[in-house]
Protein backbone atom coordinates (compact mmCIF):
# COMPACT_ATOMS: atom_id res chain seq x y z
CA UNK A 1 0.00 0.00 0.00
CA UNK A 2 1.38 3.17 -0.85
CA UNK A 3 1.61 6.42 0.96
CA UNK A 4 0.15 9.58 -0.60
CA UNK A 5 -0.77 13.04 0.46
CA UNK A 6 -3.29 14.13 -2.19
CA UNK A 7 -7.18 14.92 -2.32
CA UNK A 8 -8.97 12.53 -0.33
CA UNK A 9 -11.73 11.95 -2.54
CA UNK A 10 -9.05 10.86 -5.80
CA UNK A 11 -7.31 8.37 -2.96
CA UNK A 12 -8.33 4.34 -4.24
CA UNK A 13 -6.28 1.55 -1.94
CA UNK A 14 -4.03 4.06 -1.14
CA UNK A 15 -3.23 5.10 2.84
CA UNK A 16 -3.87 8.87 2.61
CA UNK A 17 -1.87 11.12 4.80
CA UNK A 18 -3.07 15.03 5.50
CA UNK A 19 0.69 16.31 5.59
CA UNK A 20 2.55 19.05 3.54
CA UNK A 21 4.74 16.27 2.11
CA UNK A 22 4.84 12.55 2.24
CA UNK A 23 7.20 9.97 0.75
CA UNK A 24 7.33 6.35 -0.26
CA UNK A 25 10.64 5.64 -1.53
CA UNK A 26 11.21 7.53 -4.95
CA UNK A 27 7.90 8.64 -4.92
CA UNK A 28 6.80 12.10 -3.31
CA UNK A 29 3.71 14.19 -3.19
CA UNK A 30 1.98 17.13 -1.54
CA UNK A 31 -1.40 18.45 -1.28
CA UNK A 32 -1.75 21.75 -2.37
CA UNK A 33 0.80 24.44 -3.89
CA UNK A 34 1.01 26.18 -1.24
CA UNK A 35 3.57 22.93 0.11
CA UNK A 36 5.67 23.46 -2.78
CA UNK A 37 8.52 24.67 -0.21
CA UNK A 38 8.55 21.68 1.75
CA UNK A 39 8.02 19.62 -1.44
CA UNK A 40 10.75 21.09 -2.98
CA UNK A 41 13.24 20.65 -0.01
CA UNK A 42 12.30 16.88 0.36
CA UNK A 43 12.73 16.50 -3.45
CA UNK A 44 16.12 17.87 -3.46
CA UNK A 45 16.95 15.48 -0.26
CA UNK A 46 16.00 12.49 -2.70
CA UNK A 47 18.16 13.91 -5.61
CA UNK A 48 21.35 14.02 -3.43
CA UNK A 49 20.66 10.95 -1.77
CA UNK A 50 19.99 9.28 -5.77
CA UNK A 51 23.55 11.17 -6.46
CA UNK A 52 25.30 9.69 -3.58
CA UNK A 53 24.19 5.93 -4.73
CA UNK A 54 24.91 6.81 -8.00
CA UNK A 55 28.93 8.18 -7.07
CA UNK A 56 29.59 4.69 -4.87
CA UNK A 57 28.32 2.55 -8.40
CA UNK A 58 30.64 4.02 -9.80
CA UNK A 59 33.57 3.88 -7.45
CA UNK A 60 32.81 0.43 -7.33
CA UNK A 61 33.06 -0.21 -11.25
CA UNK A 62 36.31 1.85 -11.52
Amino acid sequence: MKDIGCNPSSVTRQKWQDAEVVRDKNWVTSRQPSDLPAFNRVLIELFAEHRETMAERTRRVA
